[in-house]
Parts: C-alpha cells; sequence; structure tokens
C-alpha cells in the first residue's frame, strides 16, 4: 500500500512483537515510544493519550542496503525507509495494560467499561489528527482483551493463515467465535481470509479453503506463495520478504489492489 502511494500507518498490537522484530527494531528496548506506553497510562491512571504523547510512538521503519561508493572499489550500507510509520510494541508495556483490569488500584479496574475500548480512544485520535488513508492493526490470533480492542477499533477484519494442519484445527473454532462476537460487537466487517504459503496442488490447501468457505468467510483470490526458506533468509538479513522476492511481492501489490 505505501508503495502505492497511500499514507500507511501500522500498530504492532501484538505483545510478542513479530512485526516490531521484522522491521529491525529492539522489541526488547523498554526506552522506545511504542503502543504499549499510552495503553499502560490509560489503563493504570486514566490519561487518554493526546496526539503528542502518539505521535512520540510513531517512526518509520529502514531496512541496510549496501551500495557501491562512488568511484570507489568499496561498499558501504545505507538506511532505506520503508514507505510506511510504525508504531512498534516493546518491552512489556502491552501486556501490563492488559493485566491491569485484574488489579483494584488500577483506573481501568474501577472503569471496566473503557477496557475494550482503549485502543479505539487512540486510533480515533490518530484518525483526527493525521491523514492516513490506512491504520492497519496487527493482533494476536486470539480473542483476548488486546484482540477485542484490536477489534472493537477497526472497521474491517482480514484474517490470514498458513496451510498447514495445526492451522487448520485453530481457524476453524476462531472463525466460528468471529462470527458469534460479530453479533455482539457489530463494529467491523469480516473482508476475508488471505491463504499464505500456498501452493495450491496440495489437497491440503483445498481442505483448509473448504473449511473457511464452511464458516461462510470469504477467502481472497490473491494467495501468498509459499516460500518459507526465502522468507527467513529476508527476515535474518533484515529486510521483509515483500521486497526480496518477485513472487511475493507481486501477490502482495494484487491483495493491496
Amino acid at each position: 500500500l505505501g508503495i502505492m502511494g497511500r499514507k500507511v500507518l501500522l500498530i504492532d498490537f501484538d505483545a510478542q512483537g513479530s512485526a516490531t522484530i521484522m522491521l529491525n527494531i529492539n522489541k526488547w528496548d523498554e526506552t522506545i515510544p511504542n503502543i504499549g506506553f499510552p495503553m499502560s497510562n490509560f489503563a493504570i491512571n486514566g490519561n487518554r493519550p493526546q496526539i503528542d504523547d502518539l505521535l512520540d510512538c510513531i517512526q518509520t521503519p529502514s531496512w541496510q542496503k549496501k551500495e557501491k561508493v562512488p568511484n570507489s572499489m568499496l561498499w558501504r550500507e545505507v538506511d532505506v525507509p520503508y514507505p510506511f510509520d510504525v508504531i512498534p510494541v516493546c518491552g512489556i508495556e502491552l501486556s501490563v495494560a492488559e493485566n491491569a483490569i485484574f488489579n483494584r488500584k488500577n483506573y481501568i479496574y474501577k472503569h471496566v467499561e473503557y477496557g475494550f475500548v482503549m485502543l479505539k480512544f487512540i486510533v480515533q485520535k490518530l484518525s483526527d489528527e493525521l491523514n492516513y488513508d490506512y491504520i492497519i492493526i496487527d493482533a494476536n490470533p486470539s480473542l483476548s482483551a488486546s484482540a477485542i480492542n484490536a477489534l472493537m477499533a477497526s472497521d474491517f477484519l482480514v484474517t490470514p493463515t498458513d496451510m498447514a494442519y495445526e492451522s487448520i484445527v485453530g481457524i476453524s473454532a476462531i472463525l466460528q467465535r468471529l462470527k458469534e462476537l460479530n453479533l455482539f460487537l457489530p463494529y467491523f466487517t469480516p473482508l476475508g481470509v488471505i491463504c499464505q504459503k500456498y501452493k495450491g496442488n496440495r489437497n491440503l490447501d483445498k481442505t483448509v479453503r473448504d473449511i473457511i468457505e464452511e464458516n461462510e468467510f470469504d477467502v481472497f483470490n490473491t494467495t501468498i506463495p509459499d516460500v518459507a526458506s526465502q522468507v527467513s533468509n529476508s527476515i535474518a538479513k533484515g529486510k521483509l520478504i515483500s521486497v526480496d522476492n518477485e513472487k511475493v511481492r507481486k501477490a502482495y501489490t494484487d491483495l493491496a489492489t
């Protein structure tokens, strides 16, 4: 979406921090302003984040590229920015915010009605003050308090799945719960499921698609091809696979379109 000229913000809202790690940000550096700061401050003290607090958390991630020094035999590494912004997750602050609801000393314990809409306040503030075309929230694959916060803050839901047996078992239950949840929290529209690590010529691929459709969820026509070894390679080099692999780059371009 960023390459296509859209202004995009990614919020890493999974305490595991995979997106943060893949964007070369030190997930264990608790001094880096991140989504956990405004969330825990809200949950513990009741301080709704202001736009300046959120601006402190936004950064433009980058990856390192080797290039030849002009008029020289030497090479150098330069930082290449990704075409989108990110609010990372670092340290344990996001987990602290989620667990604050169980401590009677905290604001959110006494105002439990805000427990599932804290992120909604943050996203609304970002939407009102900054002109992003898309705000994408990377949430954990569960129905935890954090995941519910992400759903409450979202207009649309996109569900990625791997083409593996354990994914079949899990996704069927999750899709059913999401369908039920949407009856009670009708704030998000499920757009569909993205099949990843997809080959298309395996019985397993067809089985996964059938299970998804049985749950009355759409499957995106665009699939992300299975290039697992190249994914690992690209992460090790500190750059996203969509930059490094032509097949995957085309798939994500088709998906974004």
